[in-house]
């Protein structure tokens, strides 16, 4: 095998080696002492993250609902307080049409839309009744009231005209020439508190003084209650879920305002927002557990976190099983280095020995062409294809021609004549059958006797000749 090819070989081999050892390194470094625990993190990392941007994201949507029920319940709400305004200017304009109106008379006005209406809790009308012990100031006795009560009966009776609270909002009403709007307690005790409208009523035409009507055109006023308490109620159960909390605070979201509701401690979700009634402001805090509308759904996002957790569970297996492949090839590795490095060392004893050899060859085959190229004899050798593979200077002094024209060329298109004489069924015979020829024979073409050796080679078959003419002359007697 020629020394050349075979340090490829090993070379290319050791490549082999080193890229094994390589990817053995890799593989370490994939199953080191903490990868299976930086796995485990970053797969609790990334199902964590993934359940909390679902859980956020749902939250949101949650509070997107949740904001836009509570709008809508609040704007019912105003529509029901407003529709409650209505119902009290129109007392006021059937008062302010009528100058004596008896108590049949009001209750026969009031209880169609008492009855309908249920929000409305009570209504009365207290009128004027000029001054009090000459004073200039002008009392208010109650005329006609009406309330009802948890089982829908009425109840009358309740003065209304006494106390500050009615009699600061009747102020109030003259000031601003308006209705006016309060809450507070309708009986001593109670904890549940009333909205009182006070719509003044006037006769017609009425002239204004000072920005205020005058007292001469005032005939008293319309005193209107809703129960926050029912309406709340009422409005609860047809608009928003159970479970939802409203406060109501009055004029300011402050807790010492609050005139409907309490707090809830475990409220996860909180809305504001506030209603104009009559002209005063009523400021609304909606509150609801994270059980509204079903809860806060993270079904896909728990699957997703589980599934995360069982490619983990999975990927720290692999890597305890890579590590023991890694231990087996590290031992593998260890072992054939060692076989390479000892064929190594015999493979360059090798290549010391053959490049001895070598120089050898190379240098018996320079002392073999020497003694060729200066012999006097003739000699050619041929191939296996008959080509000219060597011609020395003798050879071409006898058959007249240049070694550089007949080298590798056919020695039967060359001396075509010689396919009719002994050159022809010698050459082959020794070719052939492998054994060596001696022979004469008259080469017509330079009319010449040779005396030819024939011997197969390794290569082909090798040729010494000799010009006898002058002995077959002489032989002859022709000299």
């Amino acid at each position: 095998m020629d020394i050349s090819l075979r340090r490829y070989k090993f070379k290319n081999l050791e490549n082999k080696e080193m890229a094994s050892i390589n990817t053995s390194n890799i593989v370490r470094s994939l199953t080191g002492k903490y990868a299976a625990w930086i796995v485990i993190f970053i797969g609790v990392l990334t199902s964590a993250l993934i359940f909390w941007l679902e859980y956020r994201d749902n939250k949101l949507q949650l509070e997107k609902v949740f904001f836009e029920d509570a709008s809508q319940a609040a704007a019912q709400l105003k529509k029901n307080f407003a529709v409650n305004e209505m119902v009290f200017i129109a007392f006021a304009n059937f008062f302010a049409c009528s100058d004596n109106v008896t108590e049949n008379e009001f209750r026969n006005f009031a209880s169609p839309f008492f009855e309908k209406l249920k929000c409305i809790y009570g209504i009365g009308f207290l009128e004027k009744s000029g001054t009090s012990n000459g004073s200039t100031e002008v009392c208010f006795p109650i005329k006609y009231f009406q309330v009802r009560k948890k089982d829908n009966a009425a109840y009358s009776g309740h003065d209304l005209s006494s106390g500050g609270r009615v009699d600061s909002n009747i102020r109030k009403s003259l000031i601003s020439g308006g209705t006016v709007i309060d809450s507070y307690p309708l009986f001593p005790g109670d904890t549940s508190s009333v909205l009182f409208w006070y719509v003044p009523v006037f006769k017609f035409p009425s002239v204004k003084m000072n920005g205020a009507e005058s007292l001469e055109c005032l005939i008293g006023f319309i005193v209107g209650m809703n129960k926050l308490e029912d309406m709340a109620r009422l409005f609860l159960n047809t608009e928003l879920e159970a479970g939802v909390n409203l406060i109501v605070y009055l004029d300011e979201d402050s807790d010492k305002n609050i005139v409907y509701g309490s707090k809830m401690s475990d409220a996860k979700l909180t809305v504001k927002n506030f209603i104009n009634v009559c002209g005063r402001k009523l400021f609304l805090t909606w509150q609801a557990g994270s059980g509204y509308k079903g809860g806060i759904e993270t079904n896909s996002a728990w699957l997703i976190a589980q599934f995360i957790v069982i490619i983990t569970l999975f990927l720290v297996n692999m890597i305890k099983i890579m590590g023991a492949y890694t231990l087996r090839i590290e031992e593998e590795v260890k072992f054939r280095t060692q076989e390479l490095f000892k064929a190594n060392q015999m493979l360059e004893k090798e290549i010391g020995f053959r490049g001895n050899v070598e120089a050898d060859l190379i240098k018996t085959s320079l002392t073999a062409t020497n003694i060729l190229e200066s012999m006097s004899e003739a000699f050619v050798s041929f191939d296996y294809e008959w080509n000219f593979t060597y011609v020395n200077p003798a050879a071409e002094k006898t058959l007249g021609i240049s070694r550089a024209e007949i080298i590798g060329k056919s020695a039967w298109t060359v001396f075509s004549e010689s396919l009719t004489l002994k050159f022809y069924e010698q050459f082959r015979m020794v070719m052939k059958e492998r054994v060596p020829s001696n022979f004469e024979e008259y080469y017509t073409n330079r009319e010449l006797w040779l005396s030819v050796n024939a011997y197969p080679t390794l290569d082909g078959v090798s040729v010494y000749f000799a010009d006898v003419t002058g002995l077959k002359k002489t032989s002859r007697g022709d000299i």
